[in-house]
């Protein structure tokens, strides 16, 4: 379905099956490179690895869109029929090497920044897509050129057109995107931004301190209960159990002592009861089994179904006596052959792991004040464990983003050598950060295992078009010596494939919302938001700073 999209779009902006072909090939060719090192590193596709395929198509395909797009504006200008493709593509090439490579680099950083965290299938993804990028760098800049050059992609010669309207005529609108009304949107733009710069940034300080407002109310936590919709089989199944039977999470108290037959004393199973009663106060357990409830019930069959006898028997040979006679089979489940090792089986009805996690402390705390230093006691099972996953995620991707950004920052004061223009280029991608994890607090998003990847992911893919648009400006600052007049040569250049690629990622990234996996349609939601925002701080925000602030560009 992506792919198709893809192709969609680029038909409607190419407007050349020849030109079509292109990016296609790039994206087909990266994407099985990808798929084919997941294979030889092992990793499997599960619910988070699932989302590769899609990623790699929607980033793939920016490079070539800009090498392509760069090459027809440039066959343009020429208008000596005699040059060929060959020779433009190799003048773009030598043109957006730098800012390619970078744009590579900093979006495999976002994604090789998930390899600190400790959840397998998370380091997977960040891995696999890292090295994917490269592969879409390297198909780019060696097997594209070399289909342009062979099969004459960019038009052939040009006829030249008469006239100052002649550079508009027939051959621009067959190159498709909207040739002349994308020109003037630009120059609107350019117009736009010029004119009312500060009351642009008064508007964008706004909408950051309502992102930062909106942060404040998010909640990080996870229920896996919620990852399906209400709607699908697994959620109604799951909640017509719980309603009408028992919570469907388990959780175990285990209690292993340092002897044998410790827990056929009346002591050891009192401490077991006295834990079943505490358990019992808390409103998110159903049920509570153990060995407690065998015991008891053997004793009060023993006396003819007397209500009374339902108690633990006060002898540990009376005990021992029972289990000879009714047997110890059913128990395999509740303690060990030997008896010193005991588990106590607790069903909740709860999904939200932030409160999981309040019933587990809780439970824990408990259960140290209570059992002495001959028991060794935790809490264990699948409950438990979904609760540190998802604390793992969180504080993971908290890393993640950190390591994302110290990187990819350090690059840009680096590459463009001025601590201005990074901190202007920190504060146009900061702001879809800032905005995506507000949105999530205004619309009640959950911070969990899915959607605390995009800001770490985003910011490598958001910063691309930062890095063309500086590249691009800076030169035109060098030569003209005049800010306003680079802002609009800059927009006539990049602001196209800018766009281009923006609409294309978040076609990629939004055709995820479909699924039926809530966090893989939270992430596709917010990721194709996340391309908005990052478009209005590329081609907006990112020229006002410029013209107010008027950095230096060095040469080199």
């Amino acid at each position: 379905f992506i792919f198709v999209i893809i192709t969609a779009i680029l038909y409607v902006s190419l407007r050349s099956a020849g030109r079509i072909i292109l990016p296609l090939l790039t994206i087909i060719s990266s994407l099985i490179l990808t798929m084919g090192f997941l294979y030889i590193c092992g990793f499997s596709i599960n619910n988070v690895t699932t989302i590769i395929p899609p990623i790699i198509l929607a980033i793939a395909v920016a490079d070539s869109i800009h090498l392509i797009s760069e090459s027809i504006q440039r066959k343009r200008k020429h208008k000596d029929t005699a040059v060929d493709d060959g020779a433009v593509i190799s003048r773009t090439m030598r043109h957006l090497f730098v800012p390619c490579f970078l744009t590579t680099v900093t979006t495999a950083v976002g994604f090789l920044s998930l390899a600190v965290s400790r959840i397998p299938p998370v380091r997977e993804l960040g891995l696999v897509v890292g090295v994917g990028v490269f592969f879409a760098f390297l198909v780019t800049f060696t097997f594209l050129p070399a289909v342009i050059k062979k099969f004459n992609l960019l038009g052939g010669k040009q006829k030249e057109n008469s006239g100052s309207g002649g550079s508009n005529g027939s051959s621009r609108k067959k190159s498709g995107f909207f040739s002349g009304a994308v020109d003037k949107a630009l120059l609107k733009m350019g117009a736009f931004n010029v004119n009312y710069k500060f009351s642009i940034m008064l508007v964008t300080v706004a909408i950051a301190c309502v992102s930062v407002w909106g942060m404040a109310r998010i909640k990080t936590e996870t229920s896996v209960l919620e990852y399906f919709k209400k709607k699908s089989p697994i959620y109604k199944a799951t909640t017509f159990i719980e309603h009408n039977l028992s919570g469907v999470h388990f959780l175990n108290v285990s209690l292993k002592a340092g002897r044998k037959d410790y827990f056929k004393q009346p002591n050891a199973l009192g401490d077991i009861e006295k834990l079943h009663s505490f358990l019992s106060t808390i409103p998110e357990v159903d049920k509570i089994t153990s060995v407690v409830d065998y015991i008891k019930e053997i004793n009060k069959s023993f006396h003819n179904e007397d209500d009374a006898f339902y108690v633990i028997p006060d002898s540990k040979n009376l005990i021992a006596q029972y289990l000879l006679l009714y047997g110890a089979d059913d128990l395999d489940d509740f303690v060990d052959s030997q008896w010193e090792w005991a588990t106590v089986r607790i069903r909740l009805n709860e999904h939200s792991t932030s409160r999981l996690k309040t019933i587990i402390e809780r439970i824990d705390g408990y259960i140290n004040k209570h059992f002495g230093r001959e028991i060794t006691a935790d809490t264990v099972g699948q409950t438990k464990l979904e609760v540190e996953t998802n604390n793992a995620v969180t504080q993971g991707q908290i890393q993640s983003l950190s390591l994302a950004m110290l990187v990819i920052f350090a690059m840009m004061f680096f590459v463009f050598r001025s601590v201005s223009i990074g901190l202007i280029s920190i504060a146009c991608n900061i702001l879809p950060i800032l905005v995506n994890f507000g949105i999530m607090g205004w619309l009640g998003i959950r911070l969990d295992s899915a959607t605390s990847m995009i800001a770490a992911v985003g910011i490598g893919i958001i910063v691309d078009d930062t890095i063309h648009f500086l590249h691009a400006f800076g030169e035109r600052v060098k030569l003209t010596k005049d800010y306003t007049k680079a802002v609009y040569e800059t927009l006539a250049l990049k602001g196209r494939p800018i766009i281009l690629t923006s609409i294309i990622l978040f076609c990629g990234f939004g055709v995820l919302v479909v699924s039926q996996f809530v966090p893989t349609s939270h992430f596709g939601l917010l990721s194709s938001l996340l391309m908005c925002t990052a478009l209005w701080a590329d081609l907006v925000m990112l020229p006002c700073l410029l013209l107010i602030f008027k950095p230096k560009f060095r040469s080199g």
